[in-house]
């Protein structure tokens, strides 16, 4: 049967139970949204992450998973508003080993910094391994029977999925992952009494996860992503996973393709998704830089300032992501306001060149603005039909006539 019904009067005679309402009052009571991590991710609430393939999605949510476990600033910058939290990560965009080399070149010196802290006496008692690669990684296991080592692991909060099977419009997956969940919970209760503290004095507000990173949402959902009905379902079960768990969702997807009108920053797939987020980043950079630009494309509330920073993966062995500086964040405005002043000296020299014709076709300013405007020799016709007369219209200049008898002419105002 199809799930949209139509309600004629007739169904009136049908009992209902009334629906349970809140006077508006109980808004006042209802708690503001708390971030996770300042500036980007807010507790509870589903966080969408595009970008092109080779951008870097998959760095940045290891980043924050690791900020969010250890209760250090991600990007070195931005605080993580608890301390030690617990993080998921559901994988099924890459194999198990591209992802463990990523994640062990991105923590090792967390590793090995833990190791050598806690045995100041001995350190080189901390075994390592050796990966295919020839990059060394410690192993948790010290010591012998006469004296055992205790090293304490800085990731023990995050578990992760790779290649389960989950599906986000399996009932029964959805069901498991919040069990999951609970489980999790569980466990930060008894490491809560196993550390001297008491039932009653034990945060009952405490998820199992604080962070839950889906990677990517077309690996985990066999949907079709264009239809708004089957997405809608889909969302509706991430919506209820956040719900139920508590924990912030970092949902990472892919752009859609570029396309007339688009510079292909979209999020692929049927609108309805847009509207399912609480938030939506769009990641941007090139691929073979280090620059990279997290920009907010929707936030509810206070709209946060776009986050830069550096990816460096270059090195096979090691990898590192850290915020703009400021010393850097000055370099860059100054070549900002830098390159503005150029393009106004170029809009200037069109606009005299354009007033100088008097009365103009469009041909004729296509021809002046490919010629000083860089980038505009790249548009193809469509483009120009669009993009000349919005920039005429915003630099002064007012149309006559309609169709090929239009004309153009500097108004002055």
């Amino acid at each position: 049967m199809n799930r949209i019904q139509a309600v004629s009067k007739e169904m009136l005679v049908v009992p209902a139970k009334p629906l349970k309402v809140k006077k508006a009052e109980a808004l006042y009571d209802v708690p503001p949204v708390r971030m996770l991590i300042e500036g980007f991710i807010p507790r509870g609430m589903i966080v969408g992450l595009t970008s092109y393939p080779g951008t870097g999605k998959t760095w940045l949510a290891m980043e924050a998973a690791r900020a969010v476990a250890t209760g250090t600033p991600f990007l070195g910058k931005y605080p993580v508003k608890h301390a030690r939290g617990r993080v998921l990560l559901v994988l099924g965009d890459a194999s198990e080993a591209d992802y463990g080399r990523q994640w062990r070149r991105l923590t090792k010196d967390d590793y090995f910094k833990q190791v050598i802290d806690s045995t100041p006496e001995a350190p080189e008692t901390a075994d390592v391994d050796v990966d295919e690669d020839g990059n060394a990684y410690p192993v948790f296991v010290h010591g012998d029977g006469a004296r055992q080592i205790e090293v304490i692991n800085p990731y023990d909060g995050i578990d992760y999925l790779a290649h389960s099977g989950f599906l986000f419009e399996e009932q029964k997956d959805v069901l498991a992952l919040i069990a999951t969940n609970k489980r999790a919970a569980a466990e930060r209760e008894g490491e809560h009494l196993k550390e001297g503290g008491s039932p009653v004095d034990f945060n009952p507000t405490v998820t199992g996860y604080d962070l839950i990173v889906f990677d990517t949402l077309s690996a985990l959902t066999r949907a079709n992503q264009n239809d708004n009905s089957e997405m809608e379902v889909v969302f509706r079960n991430i919506r209820f996973i956040g719900e139920q768990t508590g924990a912030a969702i970092l949902l990472l997807h892919h752009n859609a393709k570029p396309k007339e009108g688009s510079a292909g920053d979209d999020w692929r797939g049927a609108m309805a998704q847009i509207g399912a987020l609480d938030c939506w980043f769009q990641l941007s950079g090139k691929v073979k830089t280090t620059a990279r630009t997290l920009s907010p494309k929707k936030f509810r509330g206070i709209t946060p300032e776009p986050i830069r920073f550096q990816l460096e993966v270059n090195d096979p062995g090691y990898a590192r992501l850290y915020a703009e500086t400021e010393d850097e964040r000055q370099i860059r405005k100054k070549a900002e306001e830098d390159a503005a002043r150029v393009k106004l000296q170029q809009a200037a020299g069109a606009v005299e060149q354009l007033k100088a014709l008097g009365t103009f076709k469009r041909s004729q300013a296509d021809a002046v603005l490919q010629k000083l405007i860089p980038g505009w020799a790249s548009l193809k016709d469509r483009t120009l039909q669009r993009r000349t007369p919005e920039w005429l219209a915003e630099h002064g200049f007012v149309s006559e006539g309609d169709g090929a008898g239009r004309t153009y002419r500097f108004d002055g105002k």
